[in-house]
């Protein structure tokens, strides 16, 4: 009896790689996946971000409580650059800086696209210090932190500087308006201010000092919580972090604290208004409105 070779008729094929259809299956589940994942990823990066930013701030937080101790008063907010006054400094970050063991990238806050934020002009002709700053912190010949819009470098944090009082504002006329702040322009003319004592602060842990700003071009280091172009910014969903006179930090939204309407920043909350009251004492260095 002869054998017949048996073949498959009908039978299985061979896989030798996936059908169009099977491509676009693969394609659109990986799609669905990262469509998934993307918001995830995008909100665990800021979250990261936020938690940076905080860290940051602890950290100069530390420096300003090693200054105080050794000095007795905060580092002030802006010096001058000439005799005159005629230009303006940082010198808050500069006296802090020697605490910090030279750990200049705390100063960046990494939600903000800043590259060039030390302390280097943006202007073709560079203002470095001199004699004359160097009891700012600075070291002679470098490059100034200035403030003037033309020369501006990009900065992340601003300082509580003249608090919920601005220069000038009626009844305070320049120079003998209440310093409420930490310490607004040190070291000439009608606006010169003194440093602020630490013995000033009687609620250390209800004062904010710090918190992140706006870069706008024009005092970026400076907070004015009545001036949106200078107020805390909305940096981390939708709020900011603030760091406070006794160094802890919080994350709060800015409409809690900014002596402004959040929705139509053309609106300035008046003086002695319910609002205002209410968020002065935040700014001002004694804790009262």
């Amino acid at each position: 009896m002869s054998k017949r070779s048996c073949s498959p008729r009908g039978g299985h094929r061979s896989a030798t790689g996936f059908t169009l259809v099977e491509l676009l299956v693969v394609i659109g589940i990986i799609a669905l996946l990262i469509g998934i994942l993307m918001p995830a990823l995008s909100a665990a990066r800021r979250q990261a971000n936020t938690v940076n930013c905080a860290a940051n701030l602890r950290t100069i937080g530390q420096g300003l409580v090693m200054y105080i101790n050794e000095n007795g008063y905060y580092p002030g907010h802006a010096g001058a650059t000439d005799p005159g006054g005629a230009n303006k400094c940082a010198i808050w970050p500069t006296r802090i800086r020697r605490y910090l063991d030279g750990n200049m990238a705390v100063f960046r806050c990494p939600t903000q696209d800043i590259e060039e934020f030390e302390w280097k002009a943006n202007n073709t002709t560079p203002v470095v210090a001199g004699d004359g700053q160097t009891g700012y912190g600075y070291n002679k010949g470098e490059h100034l932190l200035k403030a003037e819009a033309s020369v501006t470098d990009k900065f992340s944090y601003g300082y509580n500087d003249w608090g919920a009082y601005n220069p000038g504002t009626p009844p305070f006329t320049l120079p003998s308006f209440p310093q409420r702040g930490f310490g607004g322009d040190i070291g000439w003319g009608g606006w010169a201010q003194k440093e602020v004592k630490a013995s000033v602060v009687r609620k250390a842990s209800e004062v904010i000092v710090m918190a992140d700003g706006v870069p706008d071009g024009s005092w970026d280091f400076a907070l004015d919580p009545s001036n949106p172009k200078e107020g805390p910014g909305r940096l981390h969903k939708e709020g900011a972090n603030f760091l406070w006179a006794d160094g802890h930090v919080t994350w709060n939204l800015i409409d809690e604290f900014v002596l402004y309407d959040t929705k139509n920043s053309n609106i300035v909350f008046p003086q002695n208004s319910p609002p205002w009251r209410l968020r002065a004492a935040y700014w001002n260095a004694d804790g009262k409105p």
